[in-house]
């Protein structure tokens, strides 16, 4: 999922609340930091919220499914925690936590990804099986006359699939063994 950028239809509505960046080393600067986390976690549920409105309401077109609002709602906190690591500067051991919690929605994002593109890729193979099934049974095409070219035409069909499947990154360990083990069966 992308966030580029979530909510930007309400971004002129919150325009007016802006973090301060300037690092100081007064002994104030606890205080103005704790400060400017508590306006930006303000400013995020202040978005969370109108995002919850805007899906319940279903007004929004982007935000039809559960998946596209939980896909906005993440890309929410991503903004969130960046800005937080802006106010708490990016050498801290705040900012290093913060970062861990974007590394870890990152992830589960390109997991879904992936398994996006494997489930594309079955439901693919699944309508190419179909059709070659068709075509077998309609007995219009010269190269599938006998079963056995019938056969071999799924054969080579299968080995496609295996290795397109292959082929998306992020693969476990075990997918990828059990792929190979099925490209070694034929």
């Amino acid at each position: 999922a992308s966030c580029q950028d979530p909510l930007s239809v309400f971004s002129a509505a919150w325009a007016g609340e802006k973090i301060s960046q300037d690092k100081d080393s007064r002994p104030g600067k606890k205080k103005r930091i704790k400060a400017e986390l508590d306006t930006e976690k303000k400013l995020y549920e202040q978005k969370q919220a109108t995002l919850k409105e805007f899906y319940l309401e279903g007004h929004d077109e982007t935000l039809q499914t559960e998946k596209q609002f939980n896909s906005e709602m993440e890309c929410l906190q991503i903004e969130h925690l960046q800005r937080s690591i802006r106010i708490v500067g990016e050498k801290s051991q705040e900012a290093a936590q913060y970062q861990n919690q974007i590394n870890d929605i990152k992830i589960k994002q390109q997991r879904e990804h992936i398994q996006q593109q494997i489930d594309a890729e079955k439901e693919l193979y699944e309508q190419q099986q179909t059709d070659l099934k068709l075509l077998y049974a309609s007995g219009n095409d010269e190269n599938l006359r006998t079963e056995q070219a019938y056969n071999e035409a799924m054969e080579q069909l299968t080995l496609m699939h295996l290795e397109r499947t292959l082929q998306i990154a992020g693969l476990t360990a075990d997918q990828q063994k059990a792929i190979e083990k099925q490209l070694l069966d034929f």
